[in-house]
């Protein structure tokens, strides 16, 4: 008998044994890749179910993922975009626009995506059923205007695209070092005109310099035909010709023409938008510091690593359409 209950015990130990490297490998398999969140993304947000309620097996492959994402490690560095395509289009580059660098995310807000939004800024106690994608949204910066306009007037789909970084593509936080070096590596000639006016670029808010130049910049952004909508040539092309009072921001805190101009050309080229602070977080209306932001350089996809994107109809609340249809 002693022998009998031996042989079971070390049975039983195997057994035990087994199923710790089965659990072992699983684990290995749910390292984070960008197919997988893309394709959990998919499933949770964007496919109409007879059943609003995930499977006990894709609940723990969230819980699995989530962990792994909120640990340290290069496995778990991801970073993702959203930005705008043609309806059901795919992107090749990370932006539709010749522009050379993008904003993105990080990993902290991939976390967001695979548990549900929660915690996100943009939630109203009024509004329980507003659609998490369009919290998240809020919640990098995205004006509900510019969504309006994207998706209702142009009638854009969003994209999602998430990847890892490679050497072709370095990531930047987006600061005002950040910004510095991303002018230093791909508009060199721009950088004497941003040390210059720095100053009132941290100083002043958007509409300072907007009424200088006597246009919304959101207007100048959505018309690519304006004359304002500078390139990296036509903005050289304008401050050059500038003349030398009206280059240097003056003393009692007024800014310059040549500055408001340099402010344009990032927020046309850079999309340095109002509420870019260069802190390295997006912002809220309010003043609230929200998710990290970086900045990448606009590289073909296939020179990243690890790419995976999705497409789908922005679901921006009935309150949003309703007040830009009734302004007109």
């Amino acid at each position: 008998p002693r022998q009998k209950k031996k042989k079971k015990k070390q049975t039983n130990q195997r057994k035990i044994q087994r199923q710790d490297r089965d659990i072992g490998d699983s684990a290995m398999s749910l390292i984070p890749t960008t197919e997988r969140i893309i394709q959990w993304v998919s499933d949770q947000y964007l496919v109409e179910s007879e059943s609003s309620e995930a499977s006990s097996a894709a609940i723990e492959e969230r819980r699995l993922l989530l962990q792994r994402l909120r640990s340290s490690g290069d496995d778990t560095t991801i970073y993702g975009r959203f930005t705008t395509v043609q309806r059901a289009g795919r992107l090749t580059t990370l932006t539709t626009s010749s522009r050379r660098y993008a904003f993105c995310f990080g990993s902290d807000t991939v976390v967001k995506l695979l548990s549900n939004c929660e915690g996100a800024w943009g939630s109203r106690d009024h509004e329980p059923e507003v659609h998490p994608l369009y919290r998240l949204h809020l919640c990098l910066g995205f004006e509900d205007e510019h969504m309006y306009r994207e998706t209702v007037l142009n009638g854009l789909d969003t994209a999602l695209v998430l990847f890892r970084p490679s050497e072709r593509a370095p990531v930047l936080p987006a600061t005002w070092a950040g910004v510095r070096t991303a002018l230093e590596l791909s508009y060199p000639e721009a950088v004497p005109y941003y040390d210059r006016h720095i100053a009132s670029f941290r100083r002043h808010r958007l509409n300072v310099f907007e009424r200088l130049v006597g246009v919304r910049f959101l207007d100048v952004l959505h018309t690519p035909a304006h004359p304002l909508h500078f390139s990296y040539g036509s903005f050289l092309s304008m401050v050059s010709a500038l003349t030398a009072a009206e280059r240097v921001d003056d003393e009692d805190a007024s800014v310059s023409e040549e500055a408001a101009y340099t402010r344009l050309f990032l927020y046309v080229e850079l999309r340095l938008m109002d509420l870019f602070h260069g802190e390295g977080r997006t912002m809220s209306p309010d003043g609230l510091l929200l998710e990290p932001e970086f900045l990448v350089p606009t590289v073909p996809l296939s020179e990243l690593c690890d790419v995976a994107q999705c497409s789908f109809r922005l679901p921006l609340p009935d309150r949003v359409i309703q007040v830009y249809q009734s302004s007109n």
